[in-house]
């Protein structure tokens, strides 16, 4: 599994569900927010918030599936979930509902919690199971700080946890939302990395290690 970051609470993961002599499946979160579109081969995007009308179209080469509401999914191999909750802490009144989205693709499970505004549920965290890899936003829109962002990730226990979610002058930015991160988890490493190669096997005897990706630029 690879793991690309493109800014905002977008990320491209590249998977071979069905098996090292199968085809790659391209996935997409947020394509809208990040430093470019979705170019290429795609074959699934997630939407885990509202986007303007002009991207309601697939982006990308050939015809990628959309899913932009919660249920429950088996895509190309992946078995996916999609829960719903809140941008923010006032039951959605100011900014709206996102999707939390896990799904499962060679015996890892990642979770995208695009731009929640609070701390999970009992019943959200149940619904979405146990995670392997978080992509978690440290700044999301002003509703989470680093403390709130650190409590989420002791909440679901991951393996690996990718910052996301926070504004960056550059391919090698840092700015006071990451640092303030990095600062309560105390983990973070000195450098950053082109992207996240990654297979199950990697992961044993891993617990909250956090990784820093490089944003992809267009």
């Amino acid at each position: 599994m690879i793991i690309q970051y493109y800014g905002g609470t977008c990320f491209k993961i590249t998977t071979k569900p069905l098996g090292r002599a199968t085809d790659d499946v391209n996935i997409f979160f947020d394509p809208h927010t990040g430093t470019r579109a979705a170019l290429g081969a795609t074959d699934l995007i997630f939407l885990t918030h509202g986007v303007p009308d002009y991207y309601a179209k697939p982006i990308g080469r050939g015809e990628p599936t959309v899913i932009d509401t919660p249920g429950e999914y088996a895509l190309s191999g992946t078995t996916v979930v999609g829960v719903d909750a809140f941008s923010d802490a006032v039951g959605g009144s100011e900014n709206g509902l996102t999707t939390l989205f896990s799904f499962l693709s060679e015996d890892i499970s990642v979770c995208h919690l695009g731009t929640l505004g609070q701390a999970p549920t009992s019943e959200q965290l149940e619904r979405i199971g146990s995670v392997d890899i978080l992509l978690l936003g440290v700044c999301s829109r002003g509703e989470i700080d680093a403390k709130k962002a650190s409590a989420i990730a002791h909440m679901l226990e991951p393996k690996i946890v990718i910052p996301m979610d926070y504004s960056s002058e550059g391919k090698k930015g840092r700015d006071e939302a990451l640092e303030a991160f990095c600062g309560v988890v105390g983990n973070c490493p000195s450098d950053t990395l082109p992207r996240l190669t990654v297979k199950a096997k990697d992961l044993e005897g891993q617990s909250m290690q956090v990784v820093l990706l490089d944003v992809e630029q267009s």
